[in-house]
């Protein structure tokens, strides 16, 4: 039997961003899912923050290596399922540190 994927706090994933709306990233692109897995799981939905790769000099963006950056200000909840996330790989404690840092300042919590 197969296990079925549950998207993770930290996990780097593909997912189909399609339709968006203005200045959403949109498109087949890599994520960073914010929510835990046991949210993810019963709720059917994940936070999560578009990676691209284009440098941007904003002050939201987390690098990501030469990968891109993660940007911290489109937090996004999407159905998991739905938007066909494929598990990458696991971003390193020091990024999701960051990104949840900027994620505090920007909210201003």
């Amino acid at each position: 039997m197969v296990k079925k994927y549950i998207p993770d706090r930290g996990d780097i994933c593909w997912a189909s961003l399609d339709p968006t709306l203005g200045h959403e990233q949109k498109g087949r692109r890599p994520v960073l899912v914010l929510s835990p897995k046991i949210y993810n799981n019963l709720s059917g939905l994940a936070l999560i923050c578009p990676i691209t790769s284009k440098i941007k000099p904003y002050p939201y963006v987390v690098l990501l290596g030469d990968k891109g950056v993660i940007l911290t200000d489109q937090i996004r909840s999407v159905s998991w399922q739905r938007r066909n996330l494929k598990f990458v790989t696991k971003a390193p404690t020091e990024i999701l540190t960051n990104v949840f840092s900027k994620i505090k300042i920007l909210l201003d919590v």
